[in-house]
């Protein structure tokens, strides 16, 4: 043991080598706080969405069926940006009249922040709904069809039973 404490501290490469790798342990450790703030924002705001989506659900198929009603409603994705871009387009000619055009796409910022153009919320995957009567082929029928013309998504993923 003494001889590497020896080692290290008459060697400056081996010092430096030890700093460094003392600092990205504590990074592993001590850093990346960010990211999980980010990753917890936008999870809440996913489960906010969703949340939101399976209430309007829910009262739209109160109207229908008149009973106790439970929704779950899935999503693919979460909630993307799409960021707005600066695109700059360069013409150049040649001697020989030849003709060369350069794009270069850059994002838009504001005050050093980026613009966010669009916010697209997340892609339903599927539905189901539970209520009184939802045994009904009948009844069935007109909730899928009534929360595939609202929400865009195919008959094949809404999933209507009976309590």
């Amino acid at each position: 043991m003494t001889d590497i404490k020896t080692f290290i501290f008459k060697n400056k490469t081996a010092s430096a080598l030890l700093a460094v790798a003392v600092l990205g342990g504590l990074l592993l450790i001590f850093g990346g706080g960010y990211e999980k703030d980010r990753g917890t924002a936008e999870n809440t705001a996913n489960e906010e969405y969703i949340s939101n989506v399976e209430n309007k659900i829910e009262q739209m198929v109160k109207q229908v069926c008149r009973g106790e009603v439970t929704v779950i409603v899935t999503a693919e994705s979460s909630e993307e940006y799409v960021y707005a871009e600066n695109t700059e387009e360069m013409t150049e000619k040649n001697k020989d009249e030849t003709v060369r055009i350069s794009k270069s796409n850059q994002y838009a910022t504001v005050n050093g922040q980026t613009v966010i153009k669009t916010v697209l919320k997340p892609k339903i995957r599927g539905i189901a709904v539970v209520c009184h009567g939802g045994d009904d082929p009948v009844m069935q029928y007109k909730i899928i069809k009534l929360l595939s013309c609202a929400y865009g998504i195919s008959e094949g993923k809404i999933c209507v039973a009976g309590l």
